[in-house]
C-alpha cells in the first residue's frame, strides 16, 4: 500500500506526456519510496496506527503522500537523466524536500494529524528517546552496489 500514485508521481516529475517512461519503471521508485517513508515514520509513530478510517484522507495522509511522491518523482529524475541538470539538480531538490518532511516527522517538530486533527500517539520507546533495536536507518542510495563498499577475499588460500 503506497501512499501516492504512479500519475501524481508522473505528474511531479513532469513525465506526464513522456510516453518512454513506462509505468513499471515509476513504480520501481515509488516502492522504493515508500519504504523510505517507512523507515522514517517508524522512528517516532507505529506503522500499524496509521491505516484504516482514523487515517484516510487525514492530514497524515496528506503530508505522506507528498513526502513519498516527492521522493519517488526525484529518484525517477536521478535514474532517467542522471549527470544531466534536471537529474542532478530538480531531481536532488525534490529529495531534499522530501526529506526535510520525513526528518521533522521524526524529530517529533511536524506532527501527524488524524481525520478529528487529533495527534497520532508518538510510539511509546521512541518518545522515552529509545531507539528501538529492530530498525535501522533507511537506506538513502536505493542502487546500494553502486556507491558502496564490497566485501572481497583478496587472498588465496
Amino acid at each position: 500500500m503506497a501512499y501516492s500514485t504512479v500519475a501524481k508521481i508522473r505528474q511531479e516529475a513532469g513525465f506526464q506526456n513522456n510516453d518512454s517512461v513506462t509505468d513499471p519503471v515509476l513504480e520501481v521508485h515509488q516502492n522504493a519510496a515508500f519504504s523510505i517513508v517507512k523507515g522514517y515514520v517508524a522512528r517516532r509513530y507505529s506503522i500499524a496506527q496509521l491505516a484504516g478510517a482514523q487515517f484516510t484522507n487525514s492530514q497524515a495522509s496528506l503530508v505522506l503522500e507528498e513526502a513519498e511522491r516527492l521522493y519517488a518523482a526525484g529518484l525517477a529524475l536521478n535514474d532517467l537523466y542522471s549527470g544531466q541538470q534536471m537529474g542532478e539538480t530538480n531531481g536532488k531538490a525534490k529529495i531534499d524536500a522530501a526529506l526535510k518532511i520525513l526528518e521533522d516527522i521524526a524529530a517529533g517538530t511536524l506532527k501527524l494529524l488524524d481525520v478529528d486533527d487529533n495527534v497520532f500517539s508518538a510510539d511509546v520507546a521512541t518518545a522515552a528517546g529509545i531507539t528501538p533495536s529492530l530498525t535501522s536507518p533507511p537506506r538513502l542510495n536505493p542502487n546500494p552496489e553502486s556507491s558502496e563498499r564490497k566485501f572481497s577475499v583478496d587472498k588465496k588460500w
